[in-house]
């Protein structure tokens, strides 16, 4: 796990070190500047969705599909080809 970005100074040199303890994750030193921390891999959670967020997006998919759909209608009446 070596190249690792430096909050401090941006250099990729970083790497894991045995100089100190992380009490969470991994210790890591920049050679170019000697900042250390520890670095923690973020793993995003699961999203979840309730029936309420499901039926609210659903519902603002409809209003746009027919908002699309109104575009198209009035372009179309303009001449122009909106499947081109």
């Amino acid at each position: 796990m070596s190249g690792l970005v430096c909050p401090k100074c941006g250099s990729r040199n970083a790497y894991v070190t045995n100089e100190f303890e992380c009490p969470v994750g991994v210790p890591v030193k920049c050679p170019d500047c000697n900042n250390m921390w520890c670095w923690v891999q973020y793993v995003p959670q699961e999203i979840i969705y309730t029936s309420d967020d499901i039926r609210s997006l659903s519902s603002r998919v409809r209003l746009l599909e027919e908002k699309v759909e109104r575009l198209e209608r009035i372009l179309e009446r303009a001449g122009y080809d909106v499947y081109e």
